[in-house]
């Protein structure tokens, strides 16, 4: 049996796809097994797949998004009793030495999750080295842009799904990606239960995976975000965290229905309060058993969330003037969370 299995979650990519499993056959460390689970694509990409006698391909017959797409090969590696699972974008291109590092740093006997340095593959800036979290729900990446000059080993507040080492021993307590979120802000949910059992999220900074990203901008993807982030908040904080953020939640819920209805997604952000209403009782189930099995509060984890907005993607001035008052807030609830 081998030690590891990286899981590829694949949707039309086949002009990333050569690349990224090109750069895997190459690894120094080479005590894993790949799961690529196609997503439906139509593009002929999952052919690929066939050319790697190191590759079991999962063919779903539809798109079940990076959540549920991920899920099933992390049940499948959970059955064959992997000691850990990796998830890797299909637009990356892995170091030589990217596994062999990343999983020297999850022998860490406290870390539950460790992340990659992940650089943008034509500048070889940072694109993510850890994600932050904002205490309203927002997720980002940390250092996004930055030169690659200071990253060091370190605890990071959430691991990015892009490139991210999960033990599985952990994963059998937390469970899985929450499939009610189909994707993004998924990888910091799960980052931050894993928190809540006592582990700590690593980075392993000699570990580099390289990331063909572009930000795309649109609709849908400002519907999944909102969504997601305040389905985050409900499952995740104590309810005495709830209501005392509740004034700040409720101001930036106003604001943000301004802005939809400017930039022509209000109803995207209508279906959105829509989603979570309808989620209500899987959502409420699964904040019931996140509470019940915790062993760190929220006040020993409020350390680790940002009071600014901080999307170097979107530089707008009004994130200036709303840090200033989410500062203010935060100063003077913090001490009663």
């Amino acid at each position: 049996m081998r030690e590891t299995a990286v899981i590829i979650v694949n949707w039309n990519g086949k002009k990333y796809l050569k690349d990224c499993l090109d750069s895997l056959e190459k690894q120094s460390y080479q005590n894993f097994d790949i799961f690529l689970v196609d997503n439906n694509s139509t593009d002929g990409s999952a052919g690929i797949a066939r050319n790697y006698s190191n590759v079991r391909l999962i063919q779903n017959a539809k798109n079940y998004g990076f959540a549920k797409g991920n899920n099933i090969a992390i049940r499948q590696a959970l059955n064959e009793e992997y000691k850990y699972v990796v998830l890797l974008n299909n637009d990356t291109v892995a170091d030589k030495n990217w596994l062999k590092f990343l999983v020297e740093t999850a022998k860490d006997p406290k870390a539950g999750a460790c992340q990659s340095k992940i650089l943008l593959f034509d500048s070889k800036l940072i694109n993510s080295a850890g994600n932050g979290a904002h205490y309203l729900g927002f997720s980002y990446c940390g250092h996004f842009k930055e030169e690659d000059t200071f990253i060091k080993d370190d605890e990071v507040v959430a691991a990015s799904g892009a490139a991210v080492l999960y033990k599985t021993e952990v994963l059998k307590k937390v469970g899985l990606l929450d499939e009610d979120f189909f994707m993004y802000h998924e990888d910091t949910d799960l980052s931050w239960r894993i928190r809540t059992l006592g582990y700590k999220i690593l980075l392993s900074s000699n570990s580099v995976v390289y990331h063909k990203y572009s930000f795309t901008r649109n609709k849908m993807k400002l519907y999944y975000f909102e969504r997601n982030r305040l389905i985050f908040m409900l499952k995740n904080y104590q309810l005495k965290t709830v209501i005392i953020l509740s004034p700040a939640i409720v101001g930036t819920e106003v604001l943000l229905i301004f802005y939809s209805i400017i930039g022509r997604w209000f109803k995207l952000k209508m279906k959105a309060y829509a989603d979570i209403f309808r989620l209500r009782e899987s959502i409420l189930k699964k904040r019931k058993q996140i509470q019940s099995q915790r062993k760190l509060k929220d006040r020993d984890l409020k350390g680790l969330l940002s009071t600014d907005l901080d999307f170097e993607e979107v530089q707008n001035p009004l994130f200036k003037v709303l840090n200033f008052f989410f500062r203010a807030y935060w100063f003077l609830v913090r001490g009663f969370i």
